[in-house]
């Protein structure tokens, strides 16, 4: 009988051994599968991350390029008004350079 219960109590601790490694193993996956998820996580807050700072940049370079394009136009626009009042300075030096011949032929008859 004392045989017997020993077997028993042997059976029963090698089970019990058993549950708990089987409970080890699972803790041990639970953490493996934690630890993937947050892996995944902070790739995808990267990644998120990266195309938001690719975004920003995008829309900095386009604010910069329509503030040239801005820029060069007014150059532009400033360039031609000094050259129109080159142009009218000019014809009102040949004018007035006319009229005096005019007065000057006039003065001679």
């Amino acid at each position: 009988m004392n045989k017997h219960l020993l077997a028993v109590e042997r059976h029963l601790l090698l089970l019990v051994v058993f549950l708990l490694l089987k409970k080890e193993e699972k803790v041990k996956k639970e953490e493996e599968e934690q630890k993937r998820k947050e892996g995944e996580m902070k790739e995808e807050q990267k990644k998120k991350e990266e195309k938001r700072k690719k975004k920003a940049e995008e829309e900095r370079k386009k604010i910069e390029e329509e503030t040239k394009d801005e820029q060069k136009k007014k150059e532009d626009k400033v360039k031609k008004e000094k050259e129109e009042q080159k142009n009218k300075t000019e014809e009102i030096i040949i004018l007035e350079e006319r009229k005096r011949k005019n007065e000057e032929k006039k003065k001679k008859l």
